[in-house]
């Protein structure tokens, strides 16, 4: 009974660390919420594991088949309980599953390489336990390089999304470890045919992982350049826009100044004539007329002014209600313009966010200080709708063609090593940044 334990035992030590490699590349886009039930889940069936493959291996003895069968079926309820907790990213989850079981199959043959070397006068079926223990130290030793090996296997957006052909692209790994399963499964324990098919799996690994870097990296550049576009456009919607509310406010201004004539009679008859309440009247309504002639100064530097000017004006006509504390130079030449665009994509966000919002709930509250050389930046906004992270904590598009204000704001914070804080608690998404400049 102690040996049908230890292998056991040594097997369950085999799937639940399959289970964790499977898990890796998903940790970034995980909530903490989908990771608790993940890990309850699988320690439920980590135990029920054991459970059957202690009964099955007590019935038909310890042999070659009940290891066999231990080692193929025992991973399959993890893989499901994952596929069910975190429904997102199927096509992925299966490209990894694939590729997780092409490194555990060039495991079991090292360890199937070490054992002949070891014990080459003694029957394979008669080291089965032995095997395993060395197949688990293996796989120890390994986890941490697993752990940078998978951690960014994610493939990029353009090589596989949610579109029906992902799915033949996930399904390629899986197909050639399906493809050398039987001939793992049937015969001898290790024979130089089995040896030849793992070395061949682990080849394809280290070619398709090369690979899927390499198209990772071609597919940031096209991001990086459509971003770059993105900005282009967005300069000029920006200088057409601040243009628009220039001119709007320069009518504004004839009319009043066209007016103020007339005006300044009405007044001065009316204080003539004793009537102070109707001149007080007049007074006011003509100095709602010259607030709404006014360019409002948010701060002294002329383009972060120009950029809360613009979308403070998009806030008012969305009714969103908006709050400020800016304390900026009027002149930082080394940073201004990219964070201008940061700040335009970060309002645009919240506003456009709050926007959906009943309108009692509607405000955008931003903050942009500068003391010595460090610039604190936050902009709150309610939201209640869940916002889906990437793994670097930053909101996923949800439509084709979106997201480069994010890389446009990612690469921005990366360049000044920022501290950066996105959040969505309690219906509130939160923005903050912290990082220095240079002095000028």
């Amino acid at each position: 009974m102690t040996d049908i334990l230890l292998l056991v035992s040594a097997i369950a030590i085999l799937q639940s660390g399959g289970a964790y490699v499977r898990y890796m590349p998903f940790a970034g886009i995980m909530d903490a919420k989908t990771k608790r039930r993940l890990f309850y889940a699988d320690c439920l069936i980590l135990l029920i594991n054991m459970s059957w493959q202690t009964l099955l291996t007590n019935q038909l003895g310890l042999n070659v088949f009940t290891y066999k069968c231990c080692l193929a079926l025992g991973w399959i309820p993890f893989f499901l309980s994952m596929l069910f907790i975190f429904p997102t990213a199927k096509a992925a989850q299966i490209f990894i599953l694939g590729m997780q079981g092409i490194y555990q199959f060039a495991l079991h043959g090292i360890s199937g390489l070490c054992i002949l070397f070891c014990f080459p006068n003694i029957p394979p079926e008669n080291l089965l336990i032995p095997h395993l223990l060395i197949y688990d130290f293996f796989l120890a030793l390994t986890l941490p390089g697993a752990y940078h090996l998978f951690s960014p296997m994610l493939p990029s957006k353009r090589f596989m999304n949610e579109k029906s052909y992902s799915y033949y692209m996930a399904a390629i790994p899986m197909l050639l470890v399906i493809a050398a399963t039987p001939t793992s499964l049937l015969g001898k324990l290790w024979s130089p045919d089995k040896l030849f098919v793992w070395l061949i799996l682990t080849i394809f690994f280290i070619a398709f992982n090369r690979y899927l870097i390499l198209e990772k990296k071609d597919f940031e550049n096209l991001t990086n350049i459509q971003s770059a576009n993105h900005l282009m456009e967005k300069s000029i919607s920006f200088l057409q826009s601040y243009a628009q509310i220039l001119q709007d406010n320069g009518k504004e201004m004839s009319l009043f100044r066209h007016d103020l004539r007339h005006r300044i009679l009405a007044l001065h008859g009316l204080l003539q004539q004793g009537q102070t309440e109707e001149a007080l009247a007049l007074l006011e309504s003509s100095h709602e007329d010259l607030e709404r002639t006014a360019t409002h100064p948010y701060c002294l530097n002329p383009i972060i002014n120009a950029i809360i000017s613009i979308y403070f004006e998009k806030a008012k006509e969305l009714s969103v209600r908006t709050s400020h504390k800016i304390s900026f130079p009027q002149s930082l030449p080394s940073i201004e313009s990219p964070l201008a665009y940061v700040l335009a994509n970060l309002l645009e966000n919240a506003i456009q966010a709050s926007a959906t919002m009943p309108k009692e709930k509607r405000t955008v509250d931003l903050t942009l200080l500068m003391k010595g050389n460090q610039i604190a930046l936050s902009v709150v906004n309610p939201y209640d709708t869940p916002i889906c992270f990437d793994e670097n904590g930053y909101p996923k598009a949800d439509k084709e063609g979106h997201g480069f204000g994010m890389v446009s704001i990612a690469r921005f914070l990366d360049a000044h090593n920022a501290y950066k804080n996105f959040t969505q608690e309690d219906g509130i998404v939160r923005f903050e940044a912290y990082f220095t400049v240079e002095d000028e």
